[in-house]
């Protein structure tokens, strides 16, 4: 190594490899994903068993998609934060069967509401 020694590349890596538009933007992504943090755990709560027993069947039912949702969506940016194309990956497929529950969920909660019945 030139001019330096161990700590250069480390000075260099710092002072331009990464731009820091994409620093700024890493940043940000942790400083939300921080905010996240408190809904998130309020979430898990609900995932508790006594207190899925305790839920009307609808109300479990949209409470398990919702986890189902969130946790699929914080892998798929895991998995765009380490070069992997979710498209490719497997999760990809549970990402379609979920918006297949999406749409049968939707359907029951309109059928709840009286909204476009929908014979079977």
């Amino acid at each position: 190594m030139e001019g330096g020694g161990e700590g250069s590349s480390s000075a260099a890596a710092a002072a331009g490899v990464v731009p820091k538009s994409a620093m700024d933007a890493v940043k940000q992504a942790l400083a939300h994903l921080e905010e996240l943090k408190p809904q998130l755990e309020e979430m898990l709560s609900l995932a508790q068993p006594e207190v899925l027993a305790q839920m009307q069947p609808l109300k479990r039912a949209k409470v398990m998609y919702m986890l189902a949702e969130a946790t699929t969506t914080i892998f798929n940016l895991r998995l765009r934060c380490t070069g992997v194309n979710p498209d490719d990956h497997r999760v990809k497929s549970e990402i379609e069967r979920l918006d297949v529950y999406k749409e049968k969920l939707q359907r029951c909660m309109d059928r709840s509401k009286g909204k476009h019945p929908v014979p079977y």
